[in-house]
Parts: structure tokens; sequence; C-alpha cells
């Protein structure tokens, strides 16, 4: 357990043992505290100790923005920078009509096998009420803390698969 007692305990009250035995203590036995192991914050990037302060809220504001829109589409991206992938597990990539509404936001992908192996791509459920809508997209870089605006973009088509694991669309 993360904690000795649980209540009435060795400190004569309630408050409870630390691993280190201290009563009120904050020490913690790894993997006990947080994503971090230790007392560290991890920033919005998910990093321990790290410092991204620009990771967007895509969806944080409206987090049911995918039951307003009845048909779906699934695409595998992998996303590029001048031929150099952008493979990190922290990074996100999100899905735009032309009025800025959130249509899908990715899943990273850790791939185990094929061309992509040991790399990270982005599953992303699109969704849409209308064929034909018009697409963008936006990707957050954790690595570089940034934003970056996706040149590609896509005309829906319902139930469409774009790429996979072994072939995923390039952007």
């Amino acid at each position: 357990p993360c904690v000795w007692g649980n209540g009435d305990n060795a400190c004569n009250s309630t408050a409870v043992e630390d691993w280190a035995g201290t009563c009120g203590g904050s020490a913690v036995l790894s993997g006990c505290d947080n994503a971090c192991n230790s007392t560290a914050v991890e920033d919005c990037a998910g990093q321990c100790g790290g410092t991204a302060e620009n990771c967007p809220d895509w969806g944080v504001e409206n987090p049911d923005w995918y039951g307003a829109y009845e048909f779906p589409a699934t695409m595998t991206a992998v996303v590029t920078d001048q031929d150099v992938q952008l493979s990190d597990s922290n990074d996100i990539l999100a899905a735009f009509d032309d009025e800025g509404n959130l249509r899908g936001l990715g899943v990273p992908l850790s791939v185990s096998f094929g061309p992509y192996d040991g790399s990270v791509l982005h599953e992303v459920a699109l969704w849409s009420n209308n064929a034909g809508d018009n697409l963008t997209f936006q990707f957050y870089d954790a690595s570089e803390d940034a934003v970056l605006d996706i040149s590609e973009d896509y005309a829906f088509v319902i139930n469409d698969i774009i790429g996979d694991v072994t072939d995923p669309w390039i952007m």
C-alpha cells in the first residue's frame, strides 16, 4: 500500500503515516503518489517535472462534442515535418471543421510491428453530420510545446477508413 493506516492508527489520529513512517508526511513509495512516482508534478504534456505551457484544451470545454455528430470515419495518420516523423506519445492530433469546431481527437498508437515499428501513429475518430464536410488538422508537438497547423485537409466520407498502422495517411 501507498500509506500505512486508515484512520485511528499509529499516529493516534486520522492522519496516516507515509512510507517513511512520518505521521501526516508526504514521502511516497515508488508507484504510489502519482504518474511521476514521486512528488514531482506532471506538466500539461504529461512530462514529470516538465515545463510545457502551451498544451491545447481541445474538447475540454465540451467533453461530449462528438455526440453532436451522427456519422463516423476513422483515420490512422503519421505526422511529419520536412519528411521527419513527429513521434511522441504525448503528441495530439485533432481535426476541425471550417468553423473551428472540434471533429476528431487522436489517440496515440505505439506501433510494435511493420514499417512503423517503434514509432507513434495517431488514430483519429472523425465525426460529421454530412458527407463532404471539409476537415482541417492541428498537431500538438509535446517535445516543442507548440501547436502546428497541418497543411493537409480531408473531405469527410461517411464510414470511411483512412490509413492503418502499416500504411498510415501521411500528413
